[in-house]
């Protein structure tokens, strides 16, 4: 059992990761990025960027300004209105950490929102990741950096935080189709019951694309 889609390659041990009760990797969550990004809110390119989830981590720890810049021009940033990005709170250059949060940069208010469905557990690697990709997305850096606490629900266990990431850059997005903008006092309300449903659409989503 394996897929490969765009830059994206799942085999069993990844998709496993979808049944209830297990931690969601890069590597889902990359996968995921990639079919928001080709599939289902391709209307959207031109305003919005997803940032892999490696590509991410990366930028969180590197130390070079000019490597932030290798990874991060190329994406053209500075020309976006939204770019997500998750969080993983692994302060190693390895496999790892223990919860993934989500962080939007939204051009409109020069801000970075931190959606964290555990509270403020992630708040240290989000502003490190916000602080390393702000010279390259912002066009007038004068501006001060400014990160704010998000409303979101919260999860209600330890394996969810991957599941409840991928959920709110759906329903931001599904917001800027709707409403053509995002509120930052907006509340991502996600039911506990849409997080399994979210678990088993991934399945099928990837089961019928490996059929094609």
């Amino acid at each position: 059992m394996k897929l490969s889609y765009h830059n994206s390659c799942l085999d069993e041990q990844d998709i496993v990761l979808l049944n209830d009760g297990c931690w969601l990797n890069d590597k889902v969550i990359g996968f995921m990025f990639e079919y928001f990004e080709n599939d289902v809110f391709k209307e959207l390119e031109e305003r919005v960027s997803f940032v892999s989830p490696e590509v991410s981590q990366f930028i969180k720890l590197v130390s070079d300004p000019q490597e932030v810049s290798i990874f991060l021009d190329p994406l053209d940033l500075r020309n976006k209105e939204y770019i997500f990005m998750a969080v993983n709170d692994n302060e190693e250059n390895s496999c790892g950490g223990s919860h993934w949060s989500l962080l939007v940069y939204y051009r409109l208010s020069s801000s970075f929102i931190h959606y964290d469905s555990c509270g403020s557990f992630n708040n240290k690697a989000a502003l490190s990741l916000a602080t390393k990709v702000y010279s390259s997305i912002q066009k007038d850096t004068r501006e001060e950096l400014n990160v704010i606490q998000g409303k979101c629900s919260r999860q209600n266990n330890g394996y969810d935080c991957g599941v409840y990431a991928i959920s709110f850059v759906e329903e931001l997005c599904n917001l800027i189709k709707e409403t053509d903008k995002i509120e930052i006092e907006q509340l991502l309300d996600i039911p506990v019951s849409r997080i399994l449903e979210q678990r088993n659409r991934m399945k099928d989503i990837i089961q019928s694309l490996m059929k094609q």
